[in-house]
């Protein structure tokens, strides 16, 4: 080939106003980007990428909204299941929603998994991490990978000491939990490590991380442990902390200083360290957290439906300003939907005075949300070398496109804007708003079948 022939691109999307999350060039007006090999090979002007590349497929985005996915750093995957079934996680009278985490298997596991995915992929997410709560790991990765989707998986329940549990939620013990996730040192960093293999294949859609349940249930030995698990395999080690005051109190009294205190003296406190909640921690603690460079994980739905705001001065969007990467997450989608947690953050930010721009909370949904799961420099933002995880928005109406600054709206109603394309890793998995790998029908169906078994299985 000639020094000044166009080079061969897999894919090109063109015409688009791109919205990078880079923060060197965080919206590019009109521009096209090209992909080969899974990766982004370039992104610049309609008239640059043109004059370089070829490709077999181009994809006009007609000036439409094309950002990097959105990321859900901590998700509860059963719960996407049960939207609107009106459950409280901490209920302790049943059938409560332990009851349903415990009664799956492969195949309700597989259905709900497959349906989940869709449904972030309608919402423009092309990854997300289950934070510790599904059983049959295996299930899950092969149906999220059958979809197309990303996604990072741990072991389920570790944890070896529940006595600040069963002191502060113990409708998070209910149902049939402990007899599948009994309270073990070996069952918990055993499962850990299991959940790592997956990492063999660097190039594999769903991949392991580290991840104990927290709250105060595990003890110095299986924090310490499963921390020098995750520095050994370079990758995420993530807890929750601070739900409520009383679990954080509870914590506080049995170990003699706060959490976070605790997990510095325990040295696991690093950049690849992600804490999920916070709600209830001090400004010493933000400190600490701050100083050793941890990652946080925000989950504002939440905060608002319990009111956590009114007894915890929230200390979030502190944390963000001093440079804390602070991802945002649904948690669990009994009560909220798929990307409700953008315009929670919006509402919650203001009413604490500390509103947040657009452009904030995109970057919560973005290349903060990959920081927070070691991702960063694979996906997050549309940078050359990373890997191709792009969507492509079709505005219905007119306060879906953009008058000011895109990714300000991006930031604000991204989670309520169609989408029309998905890519990852560079491949297309949704194509004029269907779904390319999967039947969306039978996915769906086979989804509310494994539903209606699994609530009867668990006595609802």
């Amino acid at each position: 080939m000639n020094a000044g022939a166009p080079k061969s691109a897999d894919l090109i999307i063109k015409g688009g106003c791109c919205v990078t999350s880079d923060p060197d060039q965080p919206v590019l007006a009109s521009g096209s980007i090209a992909i080969k090999g899974g990766v982004i090979a370039a992104i610049d002007s309609d008239d640059v990428v043109a004059g370089e590349y070829i490709a077999r497929d181009i994809v006009d985005a007609r000036g439409a909204i094309v950002h990097a996915g959105f990321i859900e750093p901590h998700v509860h995957l059963t719960s996407a299941g049960f939207h609107g079934l009106s459950l409280d996680a901490l209920a302790q009278s049943g059938p409560t929603y332990s009851d349903l985490k415990s009664a799956t298997d492969d195949e309700v596991t597989a259905a709900l998994a497959a349906a989940f995915s869709v449904a972030m992929l309608r919402k423009g997410f092309t990854c997300f991490a289950e934070a510790g709560t599904v059983f049959e790991t295996d299930a899950m990765a092969e149906a999220v990978t059958e979809c197309g989707v990303r996604a990072l998986v741990a072991a389920p329940y570790a944890w070896d000491e529940l006595s600040v549990m069963r002191a502060s939620a113990p409708g998070l013990l209910g149902g049939g939990i402990l007899d599948r996730a009994p309270a073990s040192f070996e069952r918990s960093i055993d499962a850990c490590a299991k959940e790592l293999k997956r990492n063999a294949n660097p190039k594999a859609l769903v991949r392991g991380f580290v991840c104990i349940y927290g709250e105060g249930s595990a003890s110095d030995e299986l924090t310490s442990a499963a921390k020098k698990l995750a520095r050994e395999h370079r990758v995420i080690f993530n807890e929750h902390l601070g739900y409520l005051s009383a679990s954080y109190i509870a914590e506080q009294e049995k170990f003699g200083m706060s959490g976070v205190r605790r997990l510095q003296r325990l040295d696991v406190l690093d950049n690849l360290t992600t804490l999920t909640h916070l709600n209830a921690i001090s400004a010493a603690d933000a400190d600490i957290l701050v100083t050793e460079g941890v990652n946080a994980i925000w989950c504002p739905l939440n905060v608002l439906q319990r009111a956590l705001f009114l007894n915890n001065e929230s200390q979030h969007i502190g944390l963000l300003r001093r440079g804390v990467p602070v991802g945002l997450a649904v948690d669990t989608f009994l009560s909220f939907p798929p990307g409700a947690q953008a315009i929670a953050a919006s509402l919650l930010s203001g009413t604490l005075r500390q509103p947040l721009s657009g452009a904030d909370i995109l970057s919560m949904q973005t290349l903060d949300a990959a920081r927070c799961l070691g991702l960063d420099e694979e996906v997050g933002s549309l940078v050359v070398g990373k890997r191709a995880d792009i969507v492509i928005r079709a505005p219905g109406d007119i306060t879906q496109t953009p008058v000011g600054p895109a990714d300000n709206l991006m930031g604000m109603s991204g989670g309520s804007i169609p989408v029309d394309t998905v890519v990852i890793d560079g491949r297309i998995v949704m194509r004029d708003g269907q779904t390319t790998l999967v039947d969306e029908r039978a996915t769906l169906d086979q989804a509310i079948a494994q539903r209606t078994r699994l609530l009867q299985r668990a006595g609802f």
